[in-house]
């Protein structure tokens, strides 16, 4: 076989395709319908409909790795003679060249190991829909959307997804071939998502790592956990991050549980219910008491919160510092803070 097509198939070896032969025959098939409109030297054609068929039958990243090759290395050129070989023969090829590289029937991803293409579809899923469709966010979401997934063993195809997507004139579109519906995504996790691009990653990992483990695993301490949770990480220049990893929390409490787990965080009785937040000194209960008395009264003072829900503010921060002793020693200046970072609807 022509050495240029065995180098363009050498590019697959390590792009976990599962199924060379559905992705040999959807090449050819592609090339021969834009033959027959006249577009068969249309490169930029031939890789918006290729794109379009590795979203639906599943090799996206192989797909995109493949296009990047042509790309370089003489476009539809390439896909013409691949088009002349039949499939069984570009299969035959394939799989020596893969014996010849040593890799094995599920090839590791670049950049690490082998990962789970279940792991990366749910990823994608809930992580895709956060970009909100406009250019001017696209370089902010591409670094929050690979930071999360290098955090959950997928950097490889996410990073392939990416690169991919900034091929296409309709990103949009592409993001839609895999079921991701990004007009309209939540401003809250675009936003985020712009702020955790200007922070700090090892930052974040530490606070994390220190201030996630507060949360004891009930549902009935998340409303109280989610705006303490937020107030240290603005303290700690970690504000953007922090809110996108509870944007992306899940609303079931189990898999929260485990969507914590997912990051290396044991919370409830494997963590210690009652370990107090952060690292500093034991909290006393006169203290506790008067950081309960300091709290009605900046709440009596807030114009953010209405009269007829100060009482029931005021015991949810008691019941905070029950959980959180270190939240006693909020200042009244923080404490405001904390209040303005309740969203109108939790009042």
């Amino acid at each position: 076989m022509d050495s240029v097509l065995t180098d363009s198939l050498t590019v697959l070896c390590d792009s976990g395709l599962s199924d060379p032969r559905l992705f040999f025959a959807s090449v050819g098939e592609v090339h021969e319908e834009l033959d027959q409109a006249g577009a068969g030297g249309d490169f930029d054609a031939f890789r918006s409909a290729l794109a379009d068929r590795a979203g639906r039958d599943g090799f996206a990243e192989a797909g995109a790795r493949f296009t990047r090759y042509l790309e370089a290395n003489g476009g539809t050129e390439i896909v013409r003679k691949l088009a002349e070989e039949s499939v069984d023969d570009l299969v035959a090829e394939y799989e020596r060249v893969l014996a010849e590289t040593g890799d094995s029937a599920e090839p590791a991803a670049p950049g690490g190991g082998a990962y789970d293409e279940s792991v990366w579809t749910a990823f994608v899923a809930e992580y895709g829909a956060s970009w909100n469709g406009e250019a001017e966010t696209w370089d902010a979401f591409r670094t929050w959307f690979l930071y999360h997934a290098e955090e959950r063993g997928v950097a490889a195809p996410a990073t392939d997804f990416l690169d991919y997507a900034e091929g296409e004139t309709d990103r949009v579109a592409f993001f839609a071939r895999y079921g991701v519906v990004v007009e309209g995504a939540a401003e809250v996790a675009t936003d985020a998502a712009a702020d955790a691009a200007a922070e700090d990653p090892g930052a974040w990992e530490a606070f994390l790592a220190a201030y996630g483990p507060d949360w004891n695993g009930a549902e009935e301490n998340w409303a109280s956990f989610t705006p303490y949770f937020l107030h240290y990480a603005e303290e700690r220049g970690v504000p953007g991050f922090a809110a996108a990893f509870l944007e992306n929390a899940p609303d079931d409490n189990d898999e929260r549980v485990r969507y914590f787990a997912s990051y290396g965080i044991s919370v409830g009785e494997e963590a210690g219910d009652d370990a107090p937040a952060g690292n500093g000194e034991p909290v006393t209960a006169a203290e506790i008491a008067e950081a309960e008395q300091q709290f009605a009264q900046v709440a009596d003072e807030s114009d953010h919160v209405p009269e007829e829900h100060e009482e029931a503010i005021t015991e949810a921060f008691a019941e905070l510092v029950n959980q959180m002793p270190e939240a006693a020693n909020l200042t009244r200046e923080q404490m405001r803070e904390l209040l303005a970072t309740i969203p109108p609807e939790h009042l």
